[in-house]
C-alpha cells in the first residue's frame, strides 16, 4: 500500500509572501488538500521578480510559483459578509488554518483563534508573525533584514569578516520566511498526529525571531555558559572553513583528528605541519592560525573542482561554494532527480527545487501548479463534495481519549543513532513534542560535540570540555535517554535490535551504509519490526556519485547555493554559522519522519526516508 502521507487533511491558507505559503506548500506537496485564500489583487508575492521579460506579471512570479504548488486558489474578502460566510464554512470543515497576518487583524474580522476554535474545536490554527502573538514586540513590524538581526543570526554574518566597520548582513533570499514556514509545518503535523486519540485543536504561535534564534542556539548557549566570544570577526578565526582556490571557493571541514591528518597528506605533508602535535584537536585549535597563511597559499594553487574531489575522496568533509548555475547542473542532484519539471498554464514548464526527503511509501509530489488568481472560485465557493464530506477526514469518528495537556507525540518511541547536530537535534525536536527518544552512543567513538574544544575564549588558549559539559552537545540532545552500546559485539547488536522491536521509528545521520554494515539496514530493521519508519539523513543522500562524501552545516549551505547568495556584493561569498543549516535540516528531517508516521497511522505501512542535507539547503532558495 502507498499513497500521499496527508491525504484527507484539509487546509485553509490565508497567508502571503513566504512563511505561511511555504508551510501550506509543504503540507500540500505531502498530499493535503490546501485552499489558498487571496484578495482580488492576489498575494503580494505575485509581484516579486525577477520576471523573464522584465514585465511584472502576477501569474509568472518565481517566488509565488514555487511556494504555492499543490494548492487550489480562491479570492475572498473576509471583510465582506458574503465572503465571510464562505470562509466560515471552509474553516468549519478544515483540519488546519494557516495565517501570517499581524496579531489582531483577523480578530477584527471574526476569524481570530478564539472564534475559530469555537467554530471548529478540532482545528489546528497556525499564526506566524515576526515576534509572536504576545510580549512587548508582538505588534512590531518585521521583515527579512530586521528579523534576521533580531534573531541573532545577522551578528555573525558575514562570517570571517575582516572589517568590523562594515555593517552585518542578512542571509540571502527569504530565509526567515522559509525557516518559519518549515517550523510551522513541523508543528502542524505533530499536532495532527496528536489528534490520533481525539485531541482537540491547538493554536500554534510561531515567532520568526525565535525560529532564527534557534539556528544559533548552540552558540548562544556556549557563549552564555563557556564565556566564548561570538561575533562575525572572531578573536581567533579558523584556518580552514571558506577558502579560495585559483578559480573559486571550497569549504573544507577537517575538524576531527583523522580528518586533519588526511588533509596534511593531501597537501604533501608540509614541514610547517609535520609535528605530531597537529593530531591533537585542542593544540590544533590554538595554533591553526599560525599556519593558516601557508594553507591558504597552497589552496590558491589548486583548481576548485579537482581539489574538492581529492579532499572528499580522502574522507574529509568538504564542499564547493556553488554558484546558481552549478547548483542547477549538479551531477549529484541530477542522479537523485532533485529538480522536477512543473508545467504552469501561463508561466510554462520550468524546473523547480524538489524535496530533500525521498520516501518509499508516500513520496511528496506537485499535484498541481500554483493557482491562477481566483482559478478555483467556481469549484470551491460552490458546494465542494470533497470538503463537504467530513467523513473523509482521517480524524472523523475518533473518540476523545487524550489529555489535552499532554504533548502531541506522547506514546511514540524513537531510536536515535545520530551524532553531531543535524540528526540529534531532529530527535530532540521530536522529544520536545512528547516522543520518547533513546539515544544510542558508543564509547569507541564518542560524539564530536562531546569532544569539542571551547573556543575562542578570553583565556589565551582553548579548553577541551568534559564529555557531559559541552553546551552545543547538551543543546542538541535535550529530553532524551541515552545508552552506550558496542554495536561491533553480538551482545551490543542484540540489545540494539531489542530496542528497535519496541520502537516506532529509527533515525540516523551516519555515513550512508554504516548501519547496513552493522546489520541494522532498513530491510533488517523491518524484519525486526514490520511497519517501522526508518530515516537516514546524510550529507548528499544515499544515492548518486557523491553519496559517500561527508559534510557539515556550512558545507551543505555551500553546495546547496545559500552561501553564494550571502555576503557583501563586492566581497567573498559567506557561509553561515557552524550549525544553522544543521538546525534547519533537523526540522526538515523531523517533518519527514512525522509525515511517515502519519502515513503509518492511516495505512499501517512503514517506510524508508533518504534525506539529503545539501538538498535541504537548496529547497530554501525557492
Amino acid at each position: 500500500m502507498s499513497g500521499r502521507a496527508l491525504e484527507g487533511v484539509k487546509v485553509v491558507e490565508c497567508a502571503t509572501m513566504v512563511s505561511g505559503p511555504y508551510c501550506g506548500k509543504l503540507l500540500g506537496d505531502m498530499g493535503a488538500d490546501v485552499i489558498k485564500i487571496e484578495p482580488s489583487g492576489g498575494d503580494p508575492a505575485r509581484c516579486d521578480g525577477p520576471f523573464l521579460d522584465g514585465i511584472t506579471d502576477p501569474e509568472r512570479s518565481p517566488l509565488f510559483l514555487y511556494n504555492n504548488t499543490s494548492k487550489r486558489g480562491v479570492t475572498l474578502d473576509p471583510g465582506m459578509p458574503k465572503d465571510a460566510e464562505v470562509l466560515t464554512r471552509l474553516l468549519g470543515q478544515a483540519d488546519v488554518f494557516i495565517e501570517n497576518h499581524p496579531p489582531g487583524f483577523l480578530e477584527t474580522l471574526g476569524f481570530g483563534w478564539d472564534a475559530v476554535h469555537r467554530l471548529n474545536p478540532g482545528l489546528v490554527y497556525v499564526s506566524i508573525t515576526p515576534y509572536g502573538r504576545t510580549g512587548p514586540r508582538s505588534l512590531a513590524k518585521g521583515d527579512e533584514l530586521t528579523i534576521t538581526h533580531a534573531g541573532g543570526v545577522g551578528f555573525v554574518l558575514p562570517t570571517r569578516s575582516t572589517n568590523i566597520d562594515r555593517a552585518p548582513v542578512k542571509m540571502g533570499g527569504y530565509q526567515a520566511g522559509y525557516h518559519g514556514g518549515l517550523a510551522a509545518a513541523l508543528a502542524v503535523i505533530a499536532l495532527l498526529l496528536g489528534r490520533r486519540n481525539g485531541r482537540e485543536g491547538h493554536l500554534i504561535d510561531i515567532s520568526l525571531q525565535e525560529v532564527l534564534l534557534a539556528l544559533v542556539g548552540p552558540y548562544t548557549a556556549q557563549a552564555r555558559y563557556h564565556e566564548t566570544t561570538w561575533h562575525r570577526v572572531p578573536d581567533r578565526p579558523p584556518g580552514t572553513g571558506r577558502m579560495e582556490t585559483s578559480d573559486g571557493y571550497i569549504v573544507p571541514g577537517a575538524a576531527d583528528d583523522h580528518h586533519f591528518r588526511a588533509f596534511r597528506r593531501i597537501m604533501g605533508n608540509p614541514p610547517w605541519a609535520a609535528s605530531d602535535e597537529w593530531d591533537d584537536m585542542e593544540w590544533r585549535t590554538n595554533h591553526l592560525m599560525d599556519i593558516a597563511p601557508y594553507i591558504e597559499a597552497w589552496m590558491k594553487t589548486q583548481k576548485k573542482k579537482e581539489v574538492y574531489h581529492r579532499i572528499a575522496q580522502a574522507g574529509i568533509p568538504v564542499g564547493p561554494i556553488n554558484t546558481a548555475e552549478e547548483v542547477m547542473n549538479s551531477e549529484q542532484y541530477a542522479a537523485r532527480g532533485y529538480f522536477i519539471p512543473v508545467e504552469h498554464p501561463l508561466a510554462g514548464t520550468h524546473l523547480y527545487a524538489g524535496w530533500p526527503y525521498k520516501m518509499t511509501a508516500s513520496l511528496p509530489s506537485v499535484r498541481r501548479p500554483a493557482p491562477l488568481i481566483g482559478q478555483h472560485n467556481g469549484e470551491v465557493l460552490g458546494t465542494d463534495p470533497a470538503w463537504a464530506a467530513k467523513q473523509d477526514s482521517p480524524f472523523s469518528g475518533r473518540p476523545d481519549k487524550s489529555d489535552p495537556s499532554s504533548p502531541p507525540l506522547k506514546g511514540l518511541r524513537i531510536i536515535d543513532f545520530c551524532w553531531v547536530v543535524a540528526g540529534p537535534y531532529a530527535c530532540s525536536l521530536l522529544a520536545g513534542l512528547g516522543a520518547e527518544v533513546i539515544r544510542v552512543e558508543s564509547h569507541n567513538r564518542t560524539d564530536l560535540l562531546r569532544r569539542s574544544v571551547v573556543w575562542p575564549l578570553p583565556e589565551p588558549s582553548p579548553i577541551r570540555v568534559p564529555l557531559n559539559q559541552g553546551l552545543p552537545f547538551n543543546y542538541a540532545n535535550r529530553n532524551k535517554m541515552s545508552v552506550t552500546l558496542d554495536l561491533g559485539r553480538p551482545e551490543g547488536l542484540e540489545l540494539a535490535k531489542r530496542l528497535v522491536a519496541m520502537s516506532d521509528a529509527v533515525v540516523d545521520n551516519m555515513r550512508p551504509g554504516a548501519l547496513i554494515k552493522m546489520g541494522l539496514g532498513y530491510e533488517a530493521l523491518c524484519r525486526i519490526k514490520p511497519g517501522l519508519v526508518v530515516a537516514a539523513s546524510s550529507s548528499r543522500g544515499h544515492a548518486g556519485p557523491e553519496k559517500d562524501y561527508l559534510g557539515f552545516a556550512n558545507i551543505h549551505q555551500s553546495i546547496g547555493g545559500l552561501a553564494y547568495l550571502t555576503g557583501y556584493p563586492d566581497d567573498h561569498p559567506c557561509v553561515g554559522t557552524p550549525a544553522d543549516a544543521d538546525i534547519m535540516n533537523a526540522m526538515g528531517l523531523a517533518f519527514a519522519v512525522l509525515a511517515a508516521l502519519f502515513h503509518r497511522m492511516r495505512t499501517g505501512e512503514g517506510q524508508f526516508i533518504d534525506y539529503s542535507q545539501c538538498e535541504g539547503c537548496s529547497a530554501l532558495i525557492g
